[in-house]
């Protein structure tokens, strides 16, 4: 699934700076097609989320 590239811990490996946070992006306007817990896996602890600073990622929760 999706879910499961994106929660790989080398998804986000050799991914620029810029692409990185476009990526967190895009995923982030997409939560709502994951489930509760894969919601919460991506926005804080998958490999592409920990790659944005804290502050960046402040912005896109609400």
């Amino acid at each position: 699934t999706i879910y499961d590239i994106i929660a790989h811990a080398k998804f986000a490996n050799d991914v620029s700076e810029k692409a990185g946070q476009r990526m967190y992006r895009v995923v982030h306007a997409n939560l709502s097609l994951f489930s509760t817990r894969q919601q919460k896996f991506l926005e804080k602890e998958c490999a592409l989320a920990k790659q944005q600073p804290v502050r960046s990622r402040m912005q896109y929760c609400g």
